[in-house]
């Protein structure tokens, strides 16, 4: 799985999940874009430079570019400058995601707006912006970091986070993947989405209860891992074509069945 000469785009990469796959990425070889709007600490820990700074002190190669991944006008940029700086888009990870906690009738309209702003429109504007230059290679690999499988439970379950507002992001996202996946396939571009079940984030954490043992019930209740687990099967991901793995919704605990 490696990934020298290779360029990837993660979003979300200030902490959590798309921290521990840019740094991944960068120790296989690639030449990582850390994307996020965290640029200082605030209320949850890690900032794109903390990211880089892990990679560069590890000897590799990072970017840190400031995004907001709703904003269409970043997203364009994002990708332009990428190319600007390392000439090519190789891989794309849409991680970058928020999340509300509560029953759908006390969901406020303005947070089930901005969980599809964040969730599913930005994963559709950097795949809009991204594809030109995968294609005129002829090549690329994109994941979404997604939730479920095609036949996923209208119901959401009680994990740390998910919601009904939630599950319809991921719903989409998942509609999204497959669908790409066949448009794009005669470019030899690979999409693929990779659910990495519940994870003890930087932002997990932030929301558990603070009742020591309300949080010790919260966190039995999901079962986590850390976000490191993911990064096999995102590595697996990236290095694959249309012609070798495309179109699949894979789970991170299924990493080695069912592979090609």
């Amino acid at each position: 799985m490696d990934l020298q000469n290779k360029v990837a785009i993660v979003t979300g990469s200030s902490r959590g999940i798309g921290k521990a796959i840019a740094i991944a990425f960068a120790t296989a070889g690639a030449k990582v874009v850390v994307a996020a709007r965290s640029e200082s600490p605030g209320r949850v820990p890690g900032t794109i430079h903390e990211t880089v700074q892990i990679i560069r002190e590890a000897g590799g190669e990072a970017l840190a570019i400031p995004c907001n991944i709703a904003d269409e006008s970043h997203i364009e940029s994002l990708v332009a400058t990428t190319k600007q700086t390392f000439g090519q888009v190789d891989v794309l990870v849409n991680n970058a995601g928020v999340s509300v906690a509560t029953p759908l009738i006390n969901t406020e309209t303005r947070h089930w707006d901005l969980l599809m702003r964040v969730n599913l429109r930005g994963a559709f504007l950097s795949c809009k912006y991204v594809l030109p230059h995968m294609i005129q290679r002829q090549s690329g690999s994109i994941i979404n970091i997604t939730a479920g499988n095609p036949e996923m439970s209208a119901t959401p379950s009680q994990s740390v986070g998910v919601s009904i507002a939630y599950s319809a992001t991921k719903y989409g996202l998942n509609a999204l993947t497959v669908g790409l996946a066949e448009e794009v396939r005669r470019h030899g571009i690979a999409v693929n989405g990779l659910n990495p079940g519940i994870i003890k984030s930087e932002g997990a954490i932030a929301v558990a209860p603070e009742d020591p043992k309300e949080a010790a019930a919260y966190w039995n209740s999901s079962h986590p891992s850390l976000p490191e687990v993911v990064c096999e099967s995102a590595l697996f991901l990236a290095t694959q074509t249309a012609e070798t793995f495309s179109g699949r919704l894979v789970s991170r605990e299924d990493y080695g069945i069912g592979w090609p």
